[in-house]
């Protein structure tokens, strides 16, 4: 299940995440093609945002920050699962490979691009490959699927987030070391329970893989150097384990992925944003989640 905004006052139709997701279901669908793969797309206009304002952020509470609100509206929307179900995502994910450069960041030695991690986005691409979604797309489907597997614990305990990266820069590997024992100490108050509340609230119940007990045991008895490589580029370095463990079972073009938060790779914050703040630039993840300028989200609130 793959969630995507859009707005009026975005353009940009498809999201980052979206291609992405696209790419890797033609790639698994290829590297084990007696399994049967669906892929569901959940297109969420920000008037259905505005809409369930109110509920989601009851749910978040708490917390109550504008980076908690995308994040938790991601969420709840790709727990429902009302979407449309792509047949083939060949076509796009053709498309994809040629415009690469424009939706997706790769690591410099990318098996698809061998472009630079930081890339550009234009609109026009963006709308051609939203095209082709909708021209493979079947008749509106919905998941009655009452387990949702999530993969909250991976960059937390690997070394995913650019923060990671920059506290590297600034301390080395045994500053590196004790983030990621405080993002573990942490992880149950600052996501587990908005997560979950959010999900539980569409009769779903989330597990977390990389959250098991073997799981994080085992990754607890590795040294950082074991479980990443800040030397290493973007799409490469961190989560380095795991970049390796996908690429030995033959997941290789996506095991370059640069990282992008789910809450930017949906395109909700920037729709958010924007509406709340007036552009990007000017938001701040830890700022208090705002009440929306338009008329509908007024009477939302």
């Amino acid at each position: 299940i793959n969630v995507a905004f859009t707005s009026p006052k975005i353009s940009v139709s498809l999201s980052p995440d979206r291609a992405a997701a696209l790419l890797s279901f033609e790639e698994m669908k290829a590297k084990w093609p007696s399994r049967h793969w669906r892929f569901i797309a959940v297109d969420v206009p920000y008037d259905d945002v505005l809409k369930n304002e109110k509920q989601i952020c009851s749910l978040i509470a708490p917390l109550e920050s504008t980076m908690d609100f995308n994040i938790a509206t991601a969420f709840w929307f790709a727990s429902r699962g009302s979407g449309v179900e792509i047949v083939d995502g060949s076509m796009q994910a053709s498309g994809l490979e040629k415009s690469s450069t424009s939706l997706l960041r790769f690591a410099s030695n990318a098996a698809i691009s061998g472009s630079t991690a930081e890339c550009s986005e234009p609109d026009r691409a963006s709308e051609v490959g939203h095209a082709a979604t909708r021209a493979s797309a079947l008749s509106p489907c919905t998941s009655y699927a009452r387990v949702l597997l999530i993969g909250i614990g991976a960059d937390e305990q690997l070394g995913g987030y650019g923060r990671h990266r920059s506290v590297y820069n600034k301390g080395g590997y045994e500053a590196l070391r004790a983030e990621l024992e405080m993002e573990r100490e942490r992880l149950w108050t600052r996501n587990l329970g908005r997560d979950d509340r959010v999900i539980a609230s569409n009769g779903k119940d989330a597990r977390f893989p990389f959250l098991d007990e073997d799981v994080v045991g085992f990754l607890q008895s590795l040294d950082v150097l074991d479980i990443c490589d800040m030397e290493r580029p973007r799409g490469e370095g961190e989560k380095l384990i795991l970049r390796l463990i996908a690429k030995r079972i033959g997941v290789e073009k996506c095991s370059n992925l640069v990282k992008r938060a789910i809450q930017f790779g949906s395109r909700i914050a920037k729709c958010s944003d924007v509406d709340r703040f007036g552009s990007s630039r000017k938001a701040q993840g830890h700022s208090r989640h705002r009440q929306s300028n338009t008329k509908q989200g007024t009477e939302a609130k």
